[in-house]
């Protein structure tokens, strides 16, 4: 009986042996799959109602948290949910509910004072309970287009919403939906605010008109405003008095690059036109390293380009040139430049003995000629390579009529 035992667990060890892997083997890998459990929790909105409770601290009791005291104060209004103030204000209910210390999300009153992080747009227009009429007028603008009104930055002005109801207890105006910039605490004999307009504005001015429990009765439509300066007086501007932008082009001609765009209502100093109508401006710091018409840029021909200032004596600018009749021979090899400028980059050399045409000249001495190798899109004078008047060159033909361009380097 024994030897039958030992038999037994002789085989048992082996079998325990073979199932343990040696130190040389790879384990196989069995893949572990965790499927997420996502728990959503979506509280029902809870509607303000209107109480007695006074303002105070929004907090529900919660003695471990501390408020956000670096936010403004929002007050709560009937119809008001933590959800739609979390909208108004760029936030979410968590958000609000852990800035505010808040025991119950779904739990706020009319009166409730809470911190947000921005001051709140006013509710959206598109609630069909709430009318939507009028718009905000301003006393005072430099231009209007189209319902879209350019103020003047700095200046004091009021803004006026003619069809505020007159049982409001109250009117906000807003600016882009953002911040109150005035407020009427009296609209029964109609809503007005005074305000100083900002630098640099875009967007809109909207009103609100607020029932004596502080509910919304009436909206305005949105009034489009953007921000300005006069143009000086000293000298000849032209001014996009669209309310869009329009574009700005290196050339005068609409197939040539587009340089950039001018915004609405924006202003540029103007130095010349073509005969056909394109307005060359200087736009600022964007010229730096280039000379004579390359500093130049240009508007296309349109009603809406508004000249104001001295602008009775705009040159007209000869770009779109054809055959003058002048040509130039070489006395010797002379320096071709890209612009008419001697700090410009040098083109090539016009070898001695060799002719070209003169297209045009500039009013401090220099010629554009004609090399026949103008770049791929280059539009009239553009064409022209730039040599300085020197006894280097002989002129011949009809020199008299070499068009102006009435720009020095």
């Amino acid at each position: 009986m024994r030897p039958l035992v030992l038999v037994l667990l002789s085989l048992m060890l082996a079998s325990v042996a073979c199932g343990l892997s040696s130190g040389n083997e790879s384990p196989t890998a069995v893949p572990i799959i965790r499927t997420p459990i996502i728990v959503t929790n979506t509280p029902a909105p809870a509607t303000a109602t209107p109480t007695q409770q006074s303002g105070g601290s929004s907090s529900g009791g919660n003695t471990t948290c501390t408020v956000r005291t670096d936010w403004p104060i929002y007050t709560v209004v009937a119809g008001d949910t933590l959800g739609t103030i979390a909208q108004r204000t760029g936030s979410t209910v968590n958000q609000l509910t852990a800035a505010n210390c808040l025991a119950n999300p779904n739990s706020i009153s009319v009166g409730q004072q809470i911190r947000v992080p921005r001051s709140p747009a006013p509710p959206t227009a598109t609630q069909s309970s709430v009318p939507t009429n009028g718009y905000v007028t301003v006393s005072s603008y430099l231009y209007a287009d189209a319902g879209h009104y350019l103020l003047e930055s700095g200046k004091a002005i009021t803004l006026t919403w003619p069809e505020a109801p007159r049982g409001a207890s109250r009117v906000d105006f807003w600016l882009n939906n953002q911040s109150v910039v005035g407020t009427d605490g009296n609209p029964s004999d109609g809503a007005t605010a005074n305000w100083t307009v900002p630098a640099n504005i875009t967007g809109n001015i909207s009103a609100v008109a607020y029932k004596s429990d502080g509910g919304t009765m009436h909206y305005s439509y949105l009034t489009a405003v953007s921000s300005g300066n006069l143009p000086p007086g000293n000298e000849c501007v032209v001014r996009n008095n669209l309310a869009m932008p329009v574009t700005v082009y290196a050339q005068p001609v609409e197939s040539a690059g587009v340089f950039g765009q001018l915004s609405p209502f924006a202003f540029e100093r103007a130095v010349g036109k073509t005969a056909n109508g394109w307005i060359a401006i200087f736009p600022g710091a964007a010229n730096a390293g280039a000379f004579g018409i390359y500093r130049i840029k240009w508007l296309a021909p349109s009603n809406n380009n508004q000249l104001l200032g001295p602008c009775g004596s705009l040159p007209v600018i000869p770009i779109d040139v054809t055959s003058s009749g002048c040509t130039i021979t070489a006395n010797t090899d002379v320096t071709v430049y890209s612009q008419p400028n001697q700090t410009a980059a040098v083109f090539g050399t016009l070898s001695s003995g060799m002719t070209a045409e003169v297209m045009v000249q500039t009013s401090d001495g220099w010629y554009g000629i004609d090399t026949g190798t103008a770049s791929a899109g280059d539009f009239g004078a553009y064409k022209a390579r730039w040599i300085p008047a020197s006894g280097e060159v002989t002129f011949n033909g009809t020199c008299g009529n070499v068009p102006l361009i009435p720009l020095g380097s």
